[in-house]
């Protein structure tokens, strides 16, 4: 996993970079837009055909109430400086867990074992946390 962790990494500081945008909702498109980038580069890199029922099918499991969340914590942007702190810490952790998921569920998958959506959201919350913590350590901002 040693050549994945800088794709992810680049991906997860591009989409705090994004959502550091003062204006609420405008960094969403892009935000997803980076989101959708790491998913392909992600099942390129593992030789995985992508398509729409596979997108459906990880992104229901893993997303779950994120595209919720993130709206709402575009209201936050209305409160200067924190809101954009606390948005950029949110969308960098949110990257970093998807993208370790998908990366986990290609490398499952290549294996021979079609993941649960269960077993997805597990992945997934284990890195949103670890996420959560490389913010942290990295900024000092507070827990997303």
């Amino acid at each position: 996993s040693a050549p994945i962790a800088p794709i992810i990494l680049a991906h997860s500081v591009l989409a705090a970079s994004a959502a550091a945008v003062p204006i609420p909702w405008i960094d969403l498109p892009v935000v997803t837009a980076i989101q959708s980038h790491l998913i392909h580069r992600l099942a390129k890199a593992n030789d995985h055909p992508l398509d729409a029922a596979t997108i459906a099918q990880v992104s229901v499991a893993i997303g779950g109430r994120i595209a919720l969340r993130m709206g709402l914590r575009e209201l936050l942007k209305f409160i200067p400086w924190v809101g954009i702190a606390a948005n950029a810490a949110a969308a960098f952790a949110f990257m970093h867990a998807s993208g370790w998921a998908w990366y986990w569920y290609f490398t499952q998958v290549r294996q021979g074992h079609m993941p649960t959506a269960n077993e997805l959201r597990v992945v997934y919350h284990e890195q949103l946390q670890k996420g959560v913590e490389l913010w942290r350590t990295s900024h000092g901002e507070p827990k997303p």
